[in-house]
């Protein structure tokens, strides 16, 4: 008799146990930063393009410079990274009398060692100076 209560009391608790799902851990990466040019000046309208890689599917995370020359990327994952490729290209939204070049930059975040906490964050502040694409005829 008692085995039969205790296993009307027990069934539903496994059952619900059996539903939940184990919670994931998650590494959000972001990159601060700010896009000068040569003469250390904010540059608005840059498009700036957060790659990841080690993987074949194409992940990305896209922001643009704001009036200051400030952008904010971030890439969230569920697995561990440690680089990204950041990509700079001036789409044309701003005006300007010469456009600047496109430029490609390697970010490296430092070692993680941490296993235990669920969701990890990750910043790196950054800054780059773009050049002008100017053509030199002979």
């Amino acid at each position: 008799m008692f085995f039969k209560y205790s296993l009307l009391i027990l069934a539903p608790v496994l059952l619900f146990l059996s539903c939940v799902e184990k919670e994931e851990h998650t590494f959000t990466y972001v990159v601060e930063g700010s896009v000068v040019s040569v003469l250390g000046k904010p540059v608005p309208g840059i498009q700036v393009v957060m790659h990841r890689s080690y993987t074949k599917w194409q992940e990305t995370d896209t922001a643009y410079t704001d009036n200051l020359g400030k952008y904010n990327v971030i890439m969230t994952l569920t697995s561990r990274q440690r680089i990204f490729a950041l990509e700079f290209s001036d789409p044309g939204i701003v005006e300007r009398p010469l456009p600047y070049k496109d430029t490609i930059k390697k970010v490296t975040y430092p070692e993680q060692r941490d296993d235990i906490t669920l969701h990890q964050r990750f910043v790196l502040q950054d800054t780059i100076t773009l050049h002008t694409d100017i053509q030199v005829d002979l």
